[in-house]
């Protein structure tokens, strides 16, 4: 503050003034993200801003219907539930320079995974690899966690793309499950080792008796071999099917019901008049 006044003349003249020097203006996130994603209908986690120095207020600019900002002491706090993505801007308003802070807000879409090539479920010859299976996540995840993998069955990922290969030693079970996005997907597999597989043929339905009966030499699962009759009796007949070599797969049977022929027994008089009915 100052005073200034004259000096000679008649009587004396004073005047003051005062100069205040303004703080810096201040603005800082102090509670919550100011960068989110939420999943469609959620509220956001609270913002709140702290201004200070020479700050007396603040301007937000880019809320949302759904969104809100409210002011206590020198504490800004923004909340509610948008219905869109949203940007926005909080600038102070007195003090010294503008300090201006931005943010947003992104609503993510629910997490996709579902198997795409492979089955899910194997059964495999001992010391083969399996077929590889692959899945596909979308929406809004970002990326998947597998557990129970084994020693030699490993998982890559290509895009949003994972694979799933190797050589087991034993049988195991895994699970996949999305990370990011809304919600979470899980699916699960198993892969079975054998020494054997047992190769599958639709059941032949019951024949009469004499007649010729024509047998798959390709199971419906893919092995290829040949039969042989080993038991039969006027009700029944057992074949035996016995895969070719190099292929894992184990013997198996079919049971085959035979319908005996019917003795024909023709009663009452054979002998008949021209012209009379039978």
């Amino acid at each position: 503050s100052y005073s200034i006044n004259t000096i000679g003349g008649c009587g004396t003249v004073t005047l003051n003034g005062t100069v205040a020097i303004s703080s810096n203006a201040t603005l800082s996130l102090t509670s919550g993200s100011n960068n989110q994603t939420i999943c469609s209908g959620d509220a956001i986690t609270s913002i709140q801003y702290t201004f200070g120095g020479g700050t007396t207020n603040v301007n937000i600019t880019g809320l949302p219907s759904g969104v809100t900002s409210s002011i206590a002491g020198n504490v800004v706090t923004i909340s509610g539930t948008p219905a869109t993505n949203f940007s926005y801007s909080i600038n102070t308003i007195g003090g010294c320079g503008t300090v201006t802070l931005n943010g947003t807000v992104a609503i993510s879409s629910n997490a996709t995974l579902s198997l795409t090539s492979g089955s899910n479920n194997q059964t495999i010859c001992s010391g083969d690899a399996i077929t590889p299976i692959q899945y596909t996540f979308g929406g809004g995840a970002t990326n998947v966690n597998i557990t129970g993998l084994p020693s030699g069955v490993t998982s890559s990922i290509a895009g949003n793309v994972v694979t799933i290969s190797g050589t087991p030693a034993a049988n195991f079970s895994y699970s996949i499950n999305t990370i990011g996005g809304c919600g979470t997907v899980t699916l699960n597999g198993t892969v079975a080792s054998t020494s054997g597989i047992i190769p599958l043929f639709t059941q032949i339905i019951p024949v009469c008796q004499g007649t010729n009966i024509n047998l798959p030499t390709t199971s419906t699962n893919g092995f290829t071999g040949v039969w042989q009759l080993i038991s039969s009796s006027t009700t029944n007949v057992v074949y035996e099917f016995t895969p070719n070599v190099g292929q894992c797969a184990s013997t198996t049977t079919m049971t085959i019901q035979i319908y005996p022929q019917p003795d024909v027994i023709i009663s009452g008089n054979a002998t008949y008049c021209d012209g009379d009915t039978t």
